[in-house]
């Protein structure tokens, strides 16, 4: 994970921004780049024979987490075992659905019979790297670093129009990981 202050060379307002939910502009060349998830849409276009490149914000210090479990305080404080279980059945889930590749995509293709079953296959292998890091693999599955969270913070107050700053520490807990032993 690179970190660092985050120079832009550009002004947004030198850019033309357009809004679209599908890959067509970008196939038809009306935009040059679009935003997307390097595990599904650049996947889609590779395999329909288009050449893409994916500028990463991680490699620019730009670092976040693109899923989070949330809940209602209510519930952490009323069934905080619930909550212990729930977040040890979605790591277990993880875990088992990297490990039984192929069993995975014939799930998916059993919910999703519209989906590609070549492309969701891709999809897994590719995203593995993003659920496996250096990180995970030490702390375990599902783990995060509370400094990923302040930098996202950070990102959004200089960048993303966040106006007022909250407590971090409030909004994101770690007590209800399981120990990288009982994964």
């Amino acid at each position: 994970m690179k970190s660092g202050p985050i120079v832009l060379n550009q002004t947004l307002s030198k850019i033309h921004l357009v809004v679209s939910p599908s890959t067509e502009l970008l196939i038809n060349g009306s935009v040059d780049a679009r935003t997307g998830f390097t595990v599904n849409q650049q996947l889609a276009l590779e395999r329909m024979g288009y050449s893409t490149s994916a500028i990463l914000p991680s490699d620019y210090g730009v670092n976040s987490y693109a899923e989070a479990i949330f809940t209602r305080p209510q519930i952490l404080k009323s069934d905080p075992d619930l909550v212990r279980r729930f977040v040890a059945a979605t790591v277990r889930g993880y875990d088992y659905a990297y490990s039984h590749q192929q069993e995975t995509v014939g799930a998916l293709m059993l919910a999703n019979p519209q989906l590609d079953p070549a492309q969701q296959a891709a999809q897994l292998k590719h995203q593995a790297a993003y659920i496996y890091t250096e990180f995970s693999r030490a702390h375990g599955t599902c783990a995060f670093q509370p400094s990923v969270i302040s930098q996202t913070q950070d990102i959004l107050t200089q960048f993303g129009g966040l106006k007022r700053r909250v407590d971090i520490q409030n909004i994101y807990s770690t007590d209800y990981l399981p120990s990288k032993k009982g994964q």
